[in-house]
């Protein structure tokens, strides 16, 4: 009877071992994340929108090989997301998802606006290419990490494909109305909603609760518990 009690208490403080339950701010959790990838991945997805534009600015420079140039420069932004997935995730694991989803998003800014005022199609390779390619890393890796339901996950990669079909018309808009150079810097202005969003992407208090228990009172009955389990 005792060691079912102490079964039974293990079992209630041992919430550490599966994941949070639905609900509450882990939503809030879901709808940043959401709004990562619909403002991130859905601008690269939508950056075909800015091909015709861009040819018809640099091809007046006599920039050579200027095809071969505008199609590389969304391929290299996206293949960096990808390239940079294991930095962000050791950053992620050291700095925490706030300060890495945050300074993700700045960086991405700094990319678009810097691709605004580029005076050769080349620079888009270091602006756009690398800059925006890293920041995106940085700003979508977190959310893609920290959520353990597959419902919830199944949303974050839908704000994706939503933030294509979006962003592809508000992007057209902005070009038609403003030219590309404004439209990047207005849409600059928009990524600021991605470093509110970052600041939802706060620790699990519970988790560190349970661990401190057992490292601080290693006498209790449920570490003694666990040690004649395991050893």
């Amino acid at each position: 009877a005792v060691k079912d009690d102490k079964a039974d208490n293990l079992q209630k403080e041992s919430s550490f071992f599966y994941p949070p339950p639905d609900g509450g701010w882990g939503w809030v959790v879901v709808l940043a994340a959401c709004t990562h990838s619909l403002l991130v991945s859905g601008f690269h997805n939508a950056f075909g929108v800015y091909m015709i534009s861009l040819l018809e600015t640099f091809q007046s420079i006599n920039c050579k090989n200027i095809f071969s140039f505008s199609a590389w420069i969304g391929s290299v932004s996206y293949g960096f997301i990808m390239i940079f997935g294991p930095v962000s995730g050791k950053l992620l694991q050291k700095y925490g998802a706030i300060k890495v989803a945050i300074f993700g998003a700045i960086v991405v800014m700094l990319g678009v606006v810097c691709s605004s005022f580029a005076a050769d199609i080349r620079v888009l390779f270091l602006t756009h290419g690398i800059l925006v390619g890293v920041g995106s890393s940085f700003a979508s890796t977190p959310g893609n990490l920290i959520l353990f339901r597959s419902f919830a996950t199944g949303i974050v990669m839908a704000g994706g494909a939503a933030g294509t079909l979006v962003q592809n018309q508000v992007h057209r808009y902005l070009i038609k109305a403003f030219g590309w150079r404004t439209s990047l810097r207005v849409y600059c202005g928009i990524l600021t909603i991605c470093i509110f969003a970052g600041f939802a992407y706060r620790p699990l208090e519970k988790r560190r609760s349970f661990l401190l228990k057992f490292w601080i009172c290693p006498e209790s009955s449920s570490f003694q518990y666990l040690h004649k389990l395991f050893g």
